[in-house]
């Protein structure tokens, strides 16, 4: 690992933690929040669980769907769903989810699958990801506009149409296609050849409008779940906020915990979880305990894919830019 790449993943491991320990130790007591996540219900975290669950297995079943038109070179199913889990688990120790994508279409391509297409899978998968959870905190926000500053409602839902609009454009745009091909032709080969052969395989997707679809829906399944969760380990704790405070939030919590500052959200989710729940009355100890729950509940959700790579021993894992 060079450097400049050890200290991106220190600096963002550090930001993690001084963030934490300023919520946890300056914001409130430790002790309450320890309080509210041992009296938590378990009955409730098993429902949590069991949503969890489901969660992971759409989210390999809309990867799986977007490889449908992958042809006799497609990995079997098995194998696949074997990636997705290990890619899942190693991406808990690279930034955002953009480190579980690369190892992703990493190993999708020692398959003898298409590098082009096997990365056009993820990033389709990751982008109808993305705007179906931009799609999705725009309706709770809407829902929930009596909760949030007016300036700040205003300026969430218009990025969140933009970014709505500008991510179908790039699916479906002959524009957009040839806009970024001019500039890949505009990059060095080394750069400018493999990126031309990503849009062109993404692009190819438009004219599969039922896989789209479908992966699409099961996006937004995914997100509505994901809220269902939190709303769950809510209720464990005690929290008798309605389900439109959870809808209105969040998707934007998930919004920022894809930024790349943190390792696994940790810190971000922290502050988005305060930030948030305190304009629907909930105390600092409450929330941050909701958050950590939260992200102990995605760890949890990735237990299977360290199972199977330290049993599996599979090859080792492409190297990731974190700068």
């Amino acid at each position: 690992m060079s450097p400049a790449r050890l200290a991106g993943r220190l600096a963002r491991l550090l930001f993690a933690i001084a963030l934490t320990g300023y919520l946890i130790f300056w914001k409130t007591d430790p002790s309450a929040i320890l309080g509210a996540i041992a009296g938590a219900h378990w009955t409730w975290l098993g429902a949590a669980i069991l949503l969890a669950i489901v969660d992971r297995l759409l989210m390999a079943w809309r990867w799986i769907a977007l490889l449908e038109n992958g042809g006799a070179g497609r990995p079997p199913v098995r194998r696949l769903i074997r990636i997705f889990l290990v890619s899942t688990f190693l991406g808990t120790f690279l930034p955002s989810s953009v480190g579980s994508d690369v190892v992703r279409a990493w190993s999708l391509s020692r398959e003898r699958f298409g590098g082009a297409q096997a990365a056009a899978s993820v990033a389709m998968d990751r982008l109808l990801g993305i705007i179906a959870l931009v799609a999705v905190a725009a309706v709770g926000l809407f829902l929930g506009r009596h909760l949030l500053p007016e300036r700040f409602l205003i300026f969430a839902l218009g990025a969140a149409a933009a970014g709505s609009v500008m991510g179908l454009l790039v699916v479906y745009s002959s524009r957009a296609e040839s806009f970024l091909l001019g500039l890949a032709r505009a990059l060095p080969p080394v750069i400018g050849n493999p990126s031309a052969k990503l849009v062109a395989a993404v692009r190819a997707y438009a004219i599969h409008h039922r896989v789209v679809t479908a992966v699409f829906v099961m996006s937004l399944a995914v997100n509505v779940l994901r809220v269902v969760q939190a709303w769950v380990l809510g209720l464990a704790i005690g929290l008798d906020q309605p389900g439109v405070v959870y809808f209105a939030f969040v998707p934007m919590i998930n919004l920022m915990m894809q930024l790349p500052v943190s390792i696994f959200g940790l810190g971000v989710a922290q502050l988005g979880f305060d930030w948030f729940f305190a304009h629907a009355g909930v105390a600092t100890a409450d929330a941050l305990a909701l958050s950590f729950l939260f992200i102990g509940l995605g760890l949890l959700g990735n237990l299977p894919g360290a199972v199977i790579y330290g049993a599996g021993r599979p090859p080792e894992t492409p190297p990731v830019e974190t700068r």
